[in-house]
């Protein structure tokens, strides 16, 4: 079960972070506790001894994925049913952000978060708009919805840069998730 305040690491087993990369692409446009109940639900009657992935690819041979996604009502169910089905043919150990980026529905701030949480030292920005807002708080001219191609790269590395210089010795997935959790309100 996804708890969007209990992150997998780069030492989680595979089932939890195929899990969690499901968890990365339903959250795109939601609340985060609203799209976890929404995985939950989705993954609810998975057999134990399935992974989430292997799951998903009995789902659509047995022709009741669409089925499972609209009872789960997980929305924008032409994307995510065209980017689940492209996602489980991933491993999620060793996919690499220009294979995520390639995934239909997966932009660059979705597979930074996935990679962000799942592999050592993997020094990114997950410019959502909590982040997005923290920047502007902080003098950086940033939109309110996350940009593409090369604003999101040149806003990532003043991000970093800004981070860096104010949260010393934090690894930036742990300043993402000290940013996330003051600007949602959460502490």
């Amino acid at each position: 079960m996804i708890d969007p305040l209990s992150l997998p690491t780069p030492e989680s087993p595979t089932f939890h972070k195929q899990e969690f990369l499901l968890f990365c692409i339903m959250v795109a446009g939601k609340n985060s506790d609203v799209a976890s109940k929404k995985l939950n639900l989705f993954l609810l009657d998975k057999p134990l001894e399935l992974s989430p992935f292997d799951y998903i690819k009995l789902a659509i041979k047995t022709c009741s994925f669409q089925k499972l996604l609209k009872n789960s009502k997980v929305g924008q169910y032409n994307r995510i049913e065209k980017c689940l089905k492209e996602v489980v043919k991933l491993d999620v150990e060793t996919c690499s952000l220009k294979e995520l980026e390639n995934v239909f529905g997966i932009g660059p701030k979705t597979a930074r978060f996935f990679l962000s949480n799942t592999r050592k030292d993997y020094d990114c920005a997950v410019l959502d708009t909590h982040i997005l807002k923290w920047l502007n708080k902080n003098g950086v001219d940033a939109p309110k919805a996350t940009p593409s191609g090369i604003l999101y790269l040149t806003l990532e590395k003043t991000y970093i840069r800004l981070v860096r210089s104010i949260y010393k010795g934090m690894t930036l997935p742990e300043i993402d998730t000290l940013i996330w959790s003051k600007e949602s309100g959460r502490i």
